[in-house]
């Protein structure tokens, strides 16, 4: 094996073991998410199979499903339930540290993947039986595919392998779509990229918008059959009007609710007390960033700002606000999983 593999592979031990130490007993007990979580999966080994779960105010499917197939290979139980984030959270600093390391460079990505194994936010999440903690590693593959499609050497590749990229970029979507609400707003990052490339990188721009149009409407085709089913039964999905309140402010002209919320939700980032109340997500009040963590983070977007016409730097900016955008609107509670799609 060669030494270039060898810090990226400690890192990624050092998650798994962090993520499986004590999994049935840390978080003590199932919360009422988890639970449900289980009830789904067992009732898919029982031959209940459906396109959308009523549960949990309506729950997208694929978290089910795999935890199911989980629990047929290991047997029922809160082990099965919760090694699918276990294994989804490593593998997500890996494809975050493949990124990184296209993207910007190697010490850039060791530091990130290091950051990520053993901060308490992406940590927490791969302990609990959450769909939303699927949701990093399938949007990390979309935007490694997406940054494949971007890349100047896009236009060198086979006919086999544009086509095999633009399919994974694709299905990619799909499968986000398939797992969170918040994804419903995460895709649009890469219509939002293209909108920058045709205003800053005209080339990179012509190259790249027809692979990632045709991308982003086979993942929409692909998720057609679970949001018609959601349409033909809309009693599975109760979330949203139970969110949506704000919003509903806002069209009636009152704004200090969504301001309120935006600036509750972006506090609890880095400010003491802010952090998401849920015990059930997060220690109540704990910010994402402890001190130190939340000077780097901070001192990251003020340099991705003042380096925005840097494709990379643009990106990462982006892709944070799209992804922070549902705890915008609904505040800081729950927001450890809203914001999952920003991890």
């Amino acid at each position: 094996m060669s030494k270039k593999w060898l810090p990226i592979l400690l890192i990624l031990l050092l998650a798994l073991a962090l993520r499986l130490a004590f999994l049935a007993d840390i978080p003590p007990g199932l919360t009422h998410d988890e639970a449900n979580h289980g009830r789904e999966a067992m009732g898919i080994l029982d031959g209940i199979f459906l396109f959308y779960f009523p549960l949990n105010y309506g729950s997208e499917p694929l978290y089910s499903y795999t935890a199911a197939a989980f629990m047929r290979l290991l047997g029922e139980g809160i082990v099965a339930l919760r090694l699918v984030n276990v294994v989804f959270g490593v593998l997500a600093i890996w494809t975050a540290w493949l990124w990184s390391k296209r993207a910007f460079d190697k010490r850039i990505a060791l530091t990130a993947a290091a950051l990520t194994a053993v901060s308490f936010w992406p940590l927490a999440s791969s302990r609990e039986a959450l769909r939303a903690g699927m949701l990093p590693f399938f949007m990390m593959a979309a935007v490694w595919f997406f940054w494949e499609i971007v890349a100047a050497d896009f236009t060198d590749f086979s006919r086999y392998k544009k086509a095999g990229v633009v399919v994974g970029f694709s299905v990619s979507i799909a499968l986000t779509l398939h797992i969170y609400l918040a994804a419903r707003v995460a895709w649009l990052l890469f219509p939002l990229f293209l909108v920058y490339l045709f205003l800053w990188h005209r080339s990179a721009f012509r190259r790249a918008w027809r692979p990632v149009l045709a991308g982003l409407g086979l993942g929409w085709l692909l998720a057609a059959p679970m949001f018609l089913y959601v349409r033909a039964h809309p009693y599975v999905l109760t979330r949203l009007d139970m969110l949506d309140g704000p919003l509903q402010a806002l069209r009636s002209g009152q704004i200090v609710p969504v301001l309120q919320n935006a600036s509750g939700a972006l506090l609890a980032f880095v400010w003491p007390g802010y952090g998401d109340q849920f015990l059930a997500y997060n220690i109540p009040g704990r910010p994402v960033f402890e001190a130190v963590t939340a000077v780097f983070f901070l001192a990251g977007i003020i340099i991705s700002l003042f380096r925005w016409k840097r494709p990379s730097y643009a990106f990462v900016l982006l892709w944070f606000g799209v992804g922070i955008v549902p705890s915008l609107i609904t505040g800081a509670t729950a927001n450890t999983t809203r914001n999952l799609a920003a991890l």
